[in-house]
């Protein structure tokens, strides 16, 4: 039997129960709360004229929507935290844009996918949250001394994506 027993009320109390249960955790408020935001950005001109204003620095370089995908990312990932989040904020803004100057859809797709990194590398994720938490209360390593390294998580996810980006642009002659 499901539910605990076969009536079909103790069926819907579970049903709602267990959508009510997963409404209130953290993670599933907040995904939904940002995929809502990232919608809103995206039809409003928000997220579109941070875009524009990337794109006028960078547009003009040879691959300048690929440095312009992966800096608005870095930006948003400061902000977000959660890279299922980044990657379809942005990418569904720079995708069809990267798209329509004749990137491929594969590589348009593996450059916004490459931007969920950012969200755990930039101060302060959940994931630095668990490190510093941890090795603290293990007693191996101060807070301080994870903290300060920890700041050039992100700054680092940054330049790499920048030099994958760089070599894409080489490599696909974009």
């Amino acid at each position: 039997m499901f539910a605990g027993s076969a009536g079909e009320n103790s069926v819907m109390t579970m049903i709602w129960t267990s959508i009510f249960g997963a409404l209130i955790e953290k993670v599933m408020f907040a995904t939904l709360v940002f995929v809502f935001v990232s919608d809103l950005l995206e039809r409003t001109p928000v997220f579109t004229k941070l875009v524009d204003l990337l794109n006028s620095l960078l547009g003009r370089f040879r691959g300048g929507h690929l440095y312009t995908t992966t800096i608005a990312g870095a930006i948003f990932g400061a902000i977000a935290h959660i890279g299922a989040v980044i990657t379809a904020a942005v990418g569904s803004i720079t995708i069809p844009w990267m798209k329509k100057s004749g990137v491929k859809p594969e590589i348009a797709a593996i450059v916004a996918s490459g931007l969920a990194g950012f969200g755990v590398s930039f101060p302060f994720s959940g994931t630095m949250f668990i490190l510093v938490g941890g090795l603290v209360a293990q007693g191996s390593m101060e807070s301080q001394e994870i903290v300060k390294p920890l700041f050039f998580a992100g700054p680092w996810a940054l330049v790499y994506r920048l030099i994958v980006a760089f070599s894409i642009v080489r490599k696909y002659k974009i």
